[in-house]
């Protein structure tokens, strides 16, 4: 800029001002010092009150957008986490407006123009209420945590339109953002080279009504228009000049079976008139510029992806997440944990670099856990602990929680801690929600204690605003309502096993934690489990609570009714 200094002459002027005022300088740099030091300082001294959870609900209930779901007005953002922690809520209390929010939300997202209707996944946020016009970048971590958000939703309500959703996520991030190697890449940009070679946002996601029309053919494309909104003006403005562009961003405002009805058509016939039209589109778009891909890999977002994939694969007995899942898993251990035990933040170009943080750390402890609640190989168990054993040991702070930074980084001047869950969950809220739910599992009272602390050292902001920390009270949750574990004994994987074993996975239960005790080889972390066995061969449940369990159960109908008196008790 013409009016801008020069580095140069800023160089200059700070040289100037260290030679002719040096003493104000470092009086300045101590009043700055002290009140970095002040800021940090955290009163940890008491509990959360009783009422935190309600209140954190009552501050959704104020901000939700009853007309098109979601919380506040433009920008947009998804933030999944608040969804999970209201879908706990609904379970706890069943108060139907909650569960509302949440089913309003999602679907009007998968509606809207914030998802890829043609290639499938979520862009980052919607630029207007409406979920119509995103910034139509692709995130990892987005991917990740709605993929958890559609198949909770699903659990709870047994909607497959959520299940779909989540498969959707999942296709679209193991065709263009898995590496060839497991892990996957960051995010895919927004902008993309259009026709005229020119760089702008949303060209490769963009139609124009000719373009669809030629692609399609004129009755394909009438009724591709109809459901999708697609105008010959286009069907948004421009936000700097508010007029039509003429570009088309594909969104639906009617449900599929209502579609059907309005167009005197079977549902099932439109689906898959629908289907073949998408197909065409999305290999006509393949012939454009595709946007840059961010190829870093980064072990917090895997963490998550892995978790999301590990969960909704075992949910919806999709094989081909589970295995992604433990491919991805498998690599980042071989890739990004050296030969000291040491995790590594990101990959590049075949390297690794920057000790790993709090979220690296407490996201892949999280997945470890979720891989081993999906597959029950006790290898994810160990890998879980060892990563949880990492936090308390590297990332402990004096005045309770865990700092960003370990022993391994660069000292700072002020040990920063972050707890405040915004676009995605904090490191120290994932690290608080997964101590939990181990504390449960392995009767830790280490991890339970570890994660109350974190709840106290944050305290008087989670106080202050509780919805912005509801990944860290779902972890509230965990350490102040009843759990249950639940486990299914059987001599071997045997057909009645699995069948009981997918009765529970398909059951909604946020506060309980399920293992298997499989012809007694359970691993050494769970020898306190060694007694529910198998009874006369056959696939046996117990539902236990504070490790003392009820009369066994070996009918799959009388599992579910048990389950379902959980939900309504929890």
């Amino acid at each position: 800029h013409p009016n801008r200094p020069s580095f140069g002459y800023l160089l200059h002027q700070v040289t100037k001002a260290w030679a002719s005022d040096r003493d104000k300088i470092e009086e300045s740099c101590e009043n700055i010092l002290r009140h970095l030091l002040q800021e940090a300082l955290i009163d940890s001294s008491g509990e959360l009150p009783a009422d935190i959870l309600e209140k954190s609900v009552q501050g959704f209930l104020q901000r939700f957008d009853q007309e098109y779901g979601g919380f506040g007005g433009r920008p947009k953002f998804p933030s999944p986490h608040n969804l999970l922690f209201l879908l706990r809520r609904y379970h706890k209390t069943q108060e139907t407006k909650l569960l509302g929010m949440v089913e309003k939300t999602l679907t009007a997202m998968r509606m809207g123009g914030i998802f890829d209707h043609i290639g499938y996944g979520f862009h980052r946020y919607s630029t207007d209420r409406e979920w119509l016009l995103p910034h139509f970048e692709k995130m990892l971590y987005d991917q990740a945590m709605l993929m958890m958000a559609y198949t909770e939703c699903f659990q709870l309500t047994k909607n497959p339109f959520y299940a779909q959703c989540a498969e959707e996520i999942g296709t679209y991030v193991l065709r263009d953002l898995q590496s060839p190697d497991g892990g996957f890449y960051c995010a895919e940009d927004a902008d993309s080279l259009g026709d005229d070679g020119k760089k702008e946002e949303g060209t490769f996601y963009v139609w124009s009504w000719q373009e669809i029309h030629s692609v399609l053919g004129e009755e394909d494309a009438q009724l591709f228009c109809t459901c999708y909104n697609i105008e010959q003006k286009g069907n948004f403005l421009d936000e700097a000049t508010q007029v039509y562009t003429g570009g088309n961003i594909p969104y639906r405002t009617i449900d599929l079976d209502l579609l059907a009805q309005k167009l005197q058509i079977y549902a099932e016939e439109l689906s898959a008139r629908l289907t073949f039209c998408r197909m065409r589109l999305f290999a006509e778009r393949g012939l454009r510029h595709r946007p840059l891909r961010d190829e870093k890999i980064l072990a917090d977002w895997n963490g998550l992806m892995i978790s999301a994939l590990a969960q909704c694969g075992a949910v919806l007995e999709n094989s081909l997440f589970l295995t992604a899942a433990e491919r991805a898993w498998s690599w980042i251990i071989r890739a990004m944990v050296d030969d000291n035990d040491i995790l590594y933040h990101r990959f590049c170009d075949g390297e690794c670099a920057i000790p790993a943080f709090l979220d690296d750390y407490a996201m892949l402890a999280h997945a470890g856990l979720e891989l081993y609640f999906a597959t029950y190989n006790p290898l994810y168990l160990e890998q879980a602990v060892s990563f949880s054993d990492r936090i308390l040991q590297d990332f402990a702070h004096d005045q309770g929680g865990f700092r960003m930074t370990s022993r391994h980084h660069e000292a700072l001047i002020v040990e920063t801690r972050d707890a405040y869950d915004g676009a995605m969950p904090s490191g120290n809220s994932m690290a608080a929600y997964t101590l939990a739910r181990l504390a449960v599992l392995l009767n830790r009272q280490e991890y339970r204690r570890a994660s109350q602390s974190v709840l106290q050292a944050f305290r008087e902001t989670i106080i202050r605003y509780p919805q912005g920390y509801s990944m860290m009270l779902n972890a509230y949750q965990i350490l102040h309502e009843p759990m249950h574990e639940v486990v299914i004994a059987g001599n071997s994987f045997s057909t009645d096993v699995v069948r009981m074993l997918n009765t529970v996975r398909s059951t909604y239960l946020p506060n309980a934690i399920f293992l298997m005790n499989i012809g007694g080889s359970l691993p050494p972390l769970l020898a306190h489990y060694a007694m529910q066995t198998a009874l006369s061969g056959k696939a046996t449940c117990y539902i236990c609570k504070d490790y003392h369990c009820q009369l066994p159960i070996m009918d799959e109908t009388v599992l579910l009714q048990t389950l379902v008196s959980l939900n309504e008790t929890f």
